[in-house]
């Protein structure tokens, strides 16, 4: 049966579920492009070093959740692909699974905190900017 939108009713179902699903799964990194887009108006609006931060902050978490969910393996593969000749080099091909799969995520991290304590300290240097001109 086909009601007034065209779309039999499972189909109907299963398009709201994949909408949902996918807008769950998806959620912190769709928060953290919103966040970015409304500050980058409006620091366009009204310029400030708090609103810098608060961007510069959110764009480095945004940056290490993308790279955690979607770059490591591919980037693995494609380096180690590339760099791998002939004669197997198991010593480099070590190295290079490490620093991708510890290394950089552990700086990632450490940039993450780092763009936390920038939100933050942008949100602080806006409130005693605020109270100093009241």
């Amino acid at each position: 049966m086909i009601n007034r939108t065209g779309l039999a009713p499972d189909l109907r179902q299963s398009i709201s579920y994949t909408f949902k699903l996918t807008l769950l799964h998806n959620f912190l990194p769709i928060s953290c492009l919103l966040i970015i887009v409304c500050l980058l108006f409006w620091a366009l609006y009204k310029p400030t070093r708090k609103k810098l931060l608060a961007i510069i902050g959110f764009s480095s978490l945004l940056l290490n959740f993308e790279y955690q969910k979607h770059f490591l393996d591919p980037l693995k593969k494609q380096t180690l692909d590339s760099l791998v000749t002939i004669n197997p080099h198991y010593r480099f091909q070590w190295f290079v699974d490490h620093f991708l799969t510890k290394g950089l995520p552990f700086l990632l991290y450490l940039l993450a905190g780092i763009s936390f304590i920038l939100i933050l300290i942008g949100f602080f240097i806006g409130s005693n900017n605020d109270e100093k001109t009241n």
